[in-house]
């Protein structure tokens, strides 16, 4: 059984017979400078890449950065109310099923003629896009909910402390009248 302790164990065991507790640090650490005044012979630590300004290519497509939710690019797939709103649940709900559809379709296409595929691949990415583009609608609402919970949950551990509070004080009173009315017996 020691052997085995002995082996396997305490191999990372220094000379002095302790084991470190951390790993050493990686090799690119010997980059940065220790030196505030700068006269250190190491150069200086690589300059990180510069922020992407506009437009940017990710899997083959180009994005730009814009703050907020980005526009739709390609025609919209869901309804919109006479006043302006959109049933987001509803429209979730159909494009779930319009994307299963499409998938189905897919393979079978795929099965049949597999080098006319490329429209119904579209199709699905557009259909994603859109879902992806309703949900994003939805996130000031979840912030909103999430805040709004986490009040209430801290309003109700609050809520308990007063109670506990109030239950300790009322003892404690319980207990120093206790202690006036034996003074009194005794004095």
């Amino acid at each position: 059984m020691w052997e085995f302790y002995n082996s396997s164990f305490l191999s990372g065991v220094s000379a002095t017979g302790q084991q470190s507790l951390y790993p050493p640090p990686p090799d690119f650490y010997r980059l940065y400078r220790d030196d505030a005044d700068g006269n250190a012979e190491r150069p200086l630590p690589p300059v990180p890449p510069q922020p992407v300004e506009e437009t940017y290519q990710m899997f083959g497509e180009m994005h730009t950065i814009e703050p907020g939710i980005p526009a739709l690019q390609a025609q919209s797939l869901f309804h919109t109310m006479a006043n302006g709103s959109i049933d987001i649940k509803q429209e979730l709900l159909h494009m779930n099923k319009e994307l299963l559809f499409s998938f189905q379709e897919l393979l079978s296409v795929l099965i049949d003629q597999p080098s006319s595929s490329s429209k119904r691949i579209a199709d699905i990415g557009a259909l994603l896009r859109q879902m992806h583009h309703l949900l994003n609608m939805l996130r000031p609402h979840q912030a909103c909910a999430t805040l709004a919970q986490t009040l209430q949950s801290e309003l109700h551990h609050r809520q308990e402390a007063v109670t506990d509070l109030q239950k300790q004080v009322a003892a404690a009173q319980r207990c120093l009248e206790g202690c006036t009315i034996e003074f009194k017996d005794e004095g």
